[in-house]
């Protein structure tokens, strides 16, 4: 048993005590030592220490009493009252350290002590324990000031928290055993110290008037009956942990701040802390048992909590919380098993942060659904979806599709292995949700072999508003692992539901899928994602399995759960109505009524969407209506079920099997792969079973067919005309099948075009196109119905209104400007092309170049696309509908695609004037495919004006074609003017009408050379205004005008995809022409670029949120911004050189303050090899956060008020000085049997030698030590030196992470490694635990040399507390090469 702790902290009279005997005799303690003089100058040492064990297996003696009385304390000396160490272990003995003990310092004025004070533990060996720190306590007896200070010398306390103080080790404790209360001023703890109190007296307080400080390592420790007050009219900041334990209580500051890895833990009751702000990993816990003062456990009330840089704040229990406002963001979390979450005003999830309950639901084999055993195999856990499992043992489907609240369900224990848990519940309520992060209640995975995954758990917001691009998730947990045949099964997806007024800001993702499985496991079912606003009066329903197969072709017993499908459960309803149901990701939908199964239920709908893999299951008594013709999803009807559908309907590919009723259908359209099943269970209209009466026609072409689900039965009774159209795979035929009338199979394979009627009312039948020549055509009405086709040559169609059935189309595919013709006409040579230029470049081939003849006008297009080196560009299309425009089909002015090698011809031309537009279908002017090595033809231009309501929800497309990536073509454009009501619309300047420019390849990402300019030309005037430009994936465009000034005011620039950018100005790095001015007014932006001659104007605030990298790169004029914030996972920032800020000169760069997210980067560029001319970054303050970075590229000069490096965040110029051979020291190379050796750059000192090419000698030195803006040298081969850095700051400097100027080390199996670079610092504060440097680059695998070290100097003339690492050393070998000579470090 170790000794127990005990002593006055305050007055030191008592000796340190023995350590215990093992296998020889146990230390002594340290003694006392009591100094009282008017003045005690220190520069020697006044120690107590416990000395060390001689004896096998003995402990060491604790630390004695050092307690000093001055008037006047000064000096450089020690105070040291150390434990002593333990000695070796005796076998399976192992001995304990010595404590620290006590040290006590009383003061009038210690301003000239530069010494310090040391009561540590003593250390012991692997299994032995350290000893608990000691106390240092002092006090100013003018100013009355208090502090205690505990030091643990980084030894880490075996447990994470104190049961009982007699027997818990290596602690530090106030131990006075008369005292009921201790009050300090400042509490400091260092380096892992555990602080509590044990007392004899009972009921003891413990107060902090002013600061708890320290290095955020240490912990306070609040014991039952035990009260702690916290800095209650002091700092905010809490630099050391708190646990408050159940039966015990804190009192904090209103606002708590806490940063690095501080703790706060509240088990018990507490007051204040209204406010919270966590960063730097620092982590917030309240218990089951926590509590506001006065008020019962369960509920927590907040004014704003904000939540970053991988913080988290975590209940454990279920909680109640109410807050004004939320922020959660830089990876960090806040997370409950179940949460009932209500916020007054806005909870921001930003990029990377999280709410979530995930893996917080019940624990395996527990929940409504829980997964079950059969044999070694643990089946996933059951919720929105069945879990995925072999026979009937899958956890069972459950939960409300409106109102999920219910947890998810843990999977099945695999091989004496625990299936996963499942996820929580997240409740929401919120006035605005903005969320680019995650809300989510993901299940578990599996815990070991053959087990199942946990089931999703339930998400539930509502909210006026929901904006944002993140994701709301309930995902089910994966079974991967298998224990030889045994498999398990994933976890179900759960529930999400969201109620908002509004969601158009929102451009994010809902997804609840099943988990994954291995091979011969079983994935588990899709959940349900339920979202209502205003514009729906059911709301929409989504049942996506993110593309998982679903095992079985049908359901065998949905009650059973050996079906991984997704059902509707919600108790008592009998009626669901939905304004759409979406069913893709090869998801399974069914209902199922409880309590009692095979009660009536019906599912209606307007809209059935989806990819075409989903598919609905209909059992007995259920019954799905819908109108929708194009039916998106397979449907299964099941005996004693019913479908009621329109008239007409297509299917393609989708399958339709008929073994119950099916209302309505008289024609019918079977294409592309579907499938119409009979049974000889089902029938139409609910006649006698096997009869099918259809009185219009039935057409079969492009892989339909039509088969019998009863092989073995024949004899169905088929009415109906049918057509066998090309491409038919299977029909009915006599061995199956009765048909009548008897001639009913007819076959052609081409349908002649003729010219549209002259009629007042133009109807196009099914499989009766006609054609439209140049010129005007004027109707009442036009209505193109399903499978046939208006073809247009360059025609002004005219109407009051116009309706396109889905499958319709008004098309003018590749009739624009034949092969190798037009402006932008692709080129041929030697059998390949490259693609045709319209709104964009046309993508090269592998031998002819980019195609440029880029024309066209984005606001009145009417120019047909140029021939692609192979084929013909897109026609020109003009509708003008006065009234109401319904296109559900397809209206497309496509160039044609390529075979060979050659070149697809860019997209034609649409324009569209109407009153009002609806539909799901869509508008497309995209380029053709390139061939092979051709290249693909370039979008055209779409341009659409709607003057009053619109509800249009297809898509308007103008991409290049596709083809091999280095063979891409560039996106059209894409303009649409509307009122500012309508859906999508965007209106920044509030003048009721949106104009929004959207460029778009969707995903098709061409060279950085292809890219879509916006010319004068184009524009039809140099001074424009856009309420948005959208860039999607791929949409690269240029505002480059050489030929005239340029001013466009854009109000919001989107980077709706991940890689789109709009450059601003001529090519990159070269002034092209005039001046080209954008203002941007809105933030957060998409990907920019601003050209050599490019003037960009952008909001006060500038937020870069493009994944694309750089995201945001300056080689012009910036004006207006003055704050830069990098959200999380937006691309690299760079400021070229020449590049300035409005009003300053070339590469100067002047803002108020730089706020740098995690995993995010910024880098300023000086001017190459010209130490003597540097890129100056001015501003107020600079934050780096974890991960993140701020480089500069070879010389820079940053100025700020404050500048603060996070952990794991640098400003740095690695890499950035003179390449390889290159400098004023450079490396040198040598060959040596084939193999290129080299030795190391120079700087401060020499590079290293390689140890085969010892004869190349070393590059000398050079640099000035005390002003260093030198560049280190190249090595003989490989990356470069580092660069010039040199940081000014007024205010206090922090490097918790690093600020470096390393060379770069080993690049390949030949390379040499570069010399560190230059950092020279001014600053009146320096604090921080970081790394100040400059480094060579190592070597890892070779024998060439390592750089050498370059030069640090820092000048602090105000308070330097930094406790980090200054390191300039040389590049380290790990072979036979020669280690770079050390840097300097003045």
């Amino acid at each position: 048993t170790s000794g127990r702790c005990y002593g006055n902290v305050y007055w030191l009279v008592l000796p340190g005590s023995g350590g215990g005997f093992g296998q020889g005799a146990g230390s002594l303690g340290g003694g006392v030592v009591r100094i009282n003089a008017t003045l005690f100058v220190l520069h020697g040492r006044v120690s107590s220490n416990g000395a060390t064990a001689t004896g096998s297996a003995a402990g060491g003696g604790s630390g004695g009493s050092v307690l000093i009385q001055t008037q006047l304390l000064s000096g450089a000396g020690r105070v040291v009252s150390n434990g002593g160490s333990a000695n070796v272990a005796y076998y399976s003995s192992y001995p304990g350290a010595g404590a620290g003990g006590r040290i006590a310092v009383y003061f009038e004025d210690d301003s000239q002590w530069k010494g310090t004070y040391q009561s540590i533990g003593g250390t012991a060996l692997t299994l032995s324990r350290y000893g608990g720190a000691g106390t240092v306590f002092t006090k100013n007896t003018l100013t009355s000031y208090r502090k205690l200070t505990v030091d643990s010398n980084s030894v880490v306390v075996p447990a994470s928290s104190i049961t009982n103080p007699l027997t818990d080790v290596s602690g530090t404790y106030l131990a006075d055993d008369t005292a009921t209360s201790y009050v300090f001023d400042e509490v400091a703890l260092y380096r892992s110290a555990q602080l509590a109190i044990y007392t004899a007296a009972g009921p003891c307080s413990f107060t902090i008037t002013t600061l708890l400080s320290g290095d955020t390592t240490g912990s306070i420790h609040v014991l039952s009956t035990q009260a702690l007050t916290v800095n209650p009219t002091g700092s905010p900041n809490l630099l050391s942990s708190v646990y408050i334990y159940s039966g015990a209580a804190g009192t904090f500051p209103p606002l708590v701040y806490l940063s690095g890895t501080s703790f706060l833990t509240i088990k018990g009751q507490y007051a204040g802390a209204y406010d919270i702000y966590a960063q730097g990993r620092a982590a917030v816990l309240f218990a089951n048992t926590a509590s506001p003062a006065g008020m019962a456990a369960g509920t927590l009330s907040f004014g704003t909590i904000t939540l970053t840089q991988q913080s988290t704040m975590a209940m454990e229990n279920a909680v109640n919380i109410l807050a004004n406002n939320i922020l959660v963001q830089d990876k960090a979390a806040l997370s409950s098993p179940r949460v009932n979450l209500v916020v007054n005003d806005t909870l921001s999830v930003l990029h990377y942060g999280a709410v979530h309950a995930d893996r917080l639901g019940a624990l395996a084999m527990a929940g409504t659904g829980p997964g079950k055993v059969s044999g070694a195999s643990g089946m996933g856990g059951g919720h929105g979806g069945n879990g995925g499992s072999i026979g009937a043992l899958a956890g069972k489907s459950y939960g409300s599709v409106y109102w999920p609240v219910l947890s998810g369900s843990g999977g099945g224990t695999g091989n004496q292995a625990t299936g996963g848990p499942g996820g929580g519940v997240i409740n929401i309520t919120a006035p605005t949700i903005v969320l680019h992060g995650r809300i989510s209640a993901d299940g578990g995975n599996q815990l070991g072999d053959a087990a199942g995954g946990g089931s999703g758990g339930s998400v539930l917001l509502q909210t006026r508003v929901l904006q944002g691009r993140g994701i709301i998730r309930s995902n089910g947990g994966s079974s991967l692992i298998d224990y030889y045949s045994s498999g398990g099964g994933g976890g179900a997806g759960g529930r999400v539901a969201v109620y908002a007024e509004a969601l158009g800001s929102w451009s994010g993702t809902a997804v609840a899928f099943g988990g994954p499985a291995s091979a011969i496991a079983r994935y588990g079912g899709s959940g349900t994602v339920y979202i209502k606003d205003t514009t729906l009066n059911y709301g929409k329903l989504i049942v996506n399995n993110n593309g998982i197969t679903i095992p079985s072709a049908t359901i065998t017993n949905p009650t059973a759960g050996d079906d991984m499908y997704t059902f509707l459960t919600d108790p008592g309803v009998t009626s669901y109505y939905f304004d759409e149901i979406q069913v893709l990701g090869k998801a399974g939908l069914s209902l199922v009524t409880y309590p009692t199964n095979g009660v009536p239920v019906s599912i209606t709908t307007p809209l059935l969407s989806g990819d075409r893999t989903g598919s609905i299951h209909l059992l007995a008594q259920q019954t799905l209506v819908t109108p929708t013709s194009d039916l998106a999803a397979s449907v299964m009807v099941y005996q004693a079920a019913s479908l009621i559908l329109p008239p007409y309907i297509s299917l393609r590919p989708v399958s339709l099997s008929i073994a119950g009723s099916l209302f309505n259908v008289t024609d019918m359209d079977i294409r592309q792969g579907a499938t119409l099943t009979l049974s000889r269970f089902g029938s139409t209209n609910n006649i006698t079973a096997r009869n099918f009466v259809f009185p219009g026609t039935i057409n079969v072409y492009n892989g339909g067919s039509i088969v019998n689900a009863d092989a073995s039965a024949p004899g169905l009774a088929l009415n109906a005309t049918v057509n066998a159209l090309v491409g038919a795979v299977a029909l009915p035929s006599a061995t199956f099948f009765t048909i009548s009338p008897s001639a009913v199979v007819e076959s052609f394979a081409t349908v002649a075009i003729t010219a549209c009627a002259t009629v007042a009312d133009l109807v196009v039948l099914p499989n009766q196109p006609c054609s439209m020549a140049t010129g005007g055509w004027v109707y009442n009405s036009i209505v193109v119905r399903t499978n046939s086709y208006i073809r247009v040559d360059d025609a002004n169609i005219t109407t009051s209104s116009l309706s396109i059935e889905q499958g319709g189309q008004i098309t003018s595919d590749g009739r624009g400007l034949a092969s190798g013709a037009g402006t932008g006409a692709g080129a041929v040579y030697s059998s390949s092309g490259s693609g045709g230029a319209h709104a964009g470049y046309g993508g090269p081939s592998d031998i002819t170049a980019i195609t440029k003849g880029v024309y066209g006008s984005i606001f009145q297009p009417i120019t047909k696309g140029s021939g692609g080196g192979g084929s013909a560009g897109g026609g020109v299309i003009k509708i003008i509908a006065t009234g109401l425009l319904d296109n559900n089909g397809t209206i497309s002015s496509k160039g044609n695609s390529a075979s060979g090698n050659y070149g697809g011809g860019a997209g034609g031309s649409v324009w569209i004037q109407t009153d009002s537009m609806t539909g799901l279908g869509s508008v497309d002017a995209s380029g053709g495919a390139g061939a092979g090595t051709g290249g693909a033809g370039s979008g055209g231009r779409v341009a659409v004006y709607i003057t009053g309501a619109s509800n249009f929800t297809g898509t308007l497309r103008s991409s290049a074609g596709t083809a091999a990536a280095a063979y891409r073509g560039a996106a059209g454009t894409i303009f649409v003017q509307q009122p500012a009501t309508n859906k999508g619309a965007t209106d920044t300047d509030a003048d009721g009408t949106s104009r929004i420019l959207r460029i778009d390849n969707f995903g098709n990402t061409a060279p950085a050379t292809v890219y879509t300019p916006l010319l004068a030309s184009h524009l039809g005037s140099t001074t424009l205004y856009f309420d948005a430009i959208t860039l999607g994936s791929g949409g690269d465009a240029r505002f480059d005008d050489a030929a005239s000034s340029s001013i466009i005011t854009v109000g919001v620039l989107d980077a709706a995809g991940t890689n789109g950018v709009l450059s601003v100005g001529g090519p990159l790095g070269a002034a092209t022409g005039r001046t080209v001015n954008v203002t941007i007014q809105a933030s957060p932006l998409g990907a920019l670029s601003v050209g050599a001659n490019g003037r960009v104007s952008l909001p006060p605030t500038l937020v870069v949120v493009s994944p694309r990298s750089p995201s945001f790169e300056v080689y012009g004029t910036l004006c207006g911004v003055q704050n830069i914030v990098s959200q999380n996972g937006a691309g690299t920032i760079t400021l070229r050189s020449n590049g300035r800020t409005c009003t300053e000169s070339a590469s100067t760069w002047l803002f108020q303050s730089i706020y740098l997210h995690t995993a995010t980067a910024m880098s300023v560029e000086g001017y190459f090899e010209n130490t003597a001319a540097s890129a100056f970054l001015n501003t107020t303050s600079i934050y780096i956060a974890d991960d993140a970075s701020l480089s500069a590229i070879y010389s820079v000069v940053v100025g700020a008020d404050v500048i603060d490096v996070a952990f794991t965040g640098s400003l740095n110029a690695d890499l950035g000085g003179h390449l390889e051979r290159a400098g004023p020291g450079p490396g040198r190379r040598d060959m040596y049997y084939s193999t290129a050796y080299g030795t190391g750059g120079a700087h401060a000192g020499q590079g290293g030698a390689s140890s085969e090419g010892a004869t190349l000698g070393n590059s000398m030195a050079y640099g000035s030590m005390y002003r260093p803006i030198t560049f280190g040298s190249g090595g003989g081969s490989g990356p470069a030196g580092g660069g010039a850095l040199r940081v000014v700051v007024t205010g206090t400097l922090c490097v918790n992470g690093s600020l470096t100027s390393n060379g770069g080390g080993q690049i390949g199996s030949t390379s040499a490694s570069a010399a560190g670079g230059s950092v020279w610092i001014e600053t009146l504060n320096l604090a921080g635990t970081g790394l100040i440097g400059a480094s060579g680059g190592d070597m890892t695998s070779t024998t060439s040399g390592g750089g050498s070290g370059g030069r640090v100097a820092v000048y602090v003339s105000g308070v330097d507390t930094y406790t980090g690492t200054y390191r300039a050393r040389g590049g380290r070998c790990s072979v036979a090469g020669q280690t770079g000579g050390a840097g300097t470090m003045y």
